[in-house]
């Protein structure tokens, strides 16, 4: 079977024989989105992870965050205090470093996944994540290749 990377690699060739006029934009608009969702959510610690962080995100990725909180009721009151209206997903097989829930939604018309984590996981390792300054930085550096 192939590598995590491998697929990557794939995907990203894919991209650039068939779509290339239109994924950078599109990953573009989804790390902008992904910032701003990032600030809205700072109190629970965000990190991006996916396909907006490896850059292989496209016409139909979900913005994938990993959130960290003493219990998910708490991201679900504040997701609802903000008037956010989610759907909830337990994990398939459960384990230590499986996150609680995850909370679908639409963030300015995009998807999103958001994994809420106990508090306590937060150095845990796992994908390849990115947090919000990490992410404003990178698309810094994208406007001025531009």
């Amino acid at each position: 079977m192939p590598t995590n990377a491998e697929i990557e690699e794939a995907v990203r060739d894919y991209q650039a024989i068939y779509f290339a006029d239109e994924q950078p934009e599109q990953l573009r608009t989804l790390r902008n989105a992904t910032l701003e969702l990032m600030v809205e959510l700072d109190r629970f610690k965000p990190y991006a992870t996916g396909g907006v962080v490896d850059g292989t995100a496209g016409r139909f990725t979900a913005i994938e965050l990993q959130v960290f909180a003493d219990s998910a009721k708490e991201v679900e009151l504040f997701l609802l205090n903000n008037g956010v209206d989610f759907d909830s997903r337990d994990p398939r097989r459960p384990d230590r470093n499986s996150p609680e829930t995850t909370l679908l939604f639409d963030w300015d018309d995009l998807p999103v996944e958001l994994a809420v984590y106990p508090a306590g996981l937060e150095r845990s390792r796992g994908r390849e994540r990115m947090r919000a300054e990490s992410l404003r930085a990178l698309l810094d550096k994208e406007e001025e290749t531009e």
